[in-house]
């Protein structure tokens, strides 16, 4: 048929149920169940995946920050810690790389505080949480 634009496969992640900031469903308008889109499902996916524990998924026990292993520590090693989160962003569906990265852990309260902007294919997202 002409005129028609050739179909094009859809970007992974474009689309998931969106979360609220305690990570439980978020609901729109009349309580409906939110969609998060574009950038803010990325954001979502990149933020979901760090915080999801290694073996914690039944469909697949390899996959997961190794939050026990490696970070959950009495002497953690700052530099594994950084190079294994970069890893779990990077390897998030849609991102494309990362713009910036800092991570700030509080050895009083044992807080790890993750700040970064990633380039996506739906442009950059800045993401900072506490884990």
């Amino acid at each position: 048929m002409a005129g028609l634009a050739p179909l094009r496969p859809l970007k992974r992640g474009t689309m998931t149920l969106a979360l609220d900031g305690n990570h439980d469903l978020h609901l729109g308008s009349r309580s409906s169940i939110a969609i998060a889109t574009g950038a803010d499902a990325v954001a979502q996916g990149i933020l979901t995946r760090l915080r999801l524990f290694r073996g914690e998924s039944y469909l697949n026990r390899q996959e997961g920050t190794p939050w026990f292993e490696e970070i959950l520590s009495d002497q953690p090693d700052i530099r594994r810690i950084e190079v294994t989160l970069k890893e779990r962003i990077l390897d998030t569906p849609n991102v494309e790389s990362l713009i910036s990265f800092s991570i700030d852990f509080d050895s009083s309260t044992r807080s790890l505080t993750v700040s970064f902007e990633a380039d996506t294919v739906f442009g950059p997202v800045s993401v900072g949480t506490t884990l």
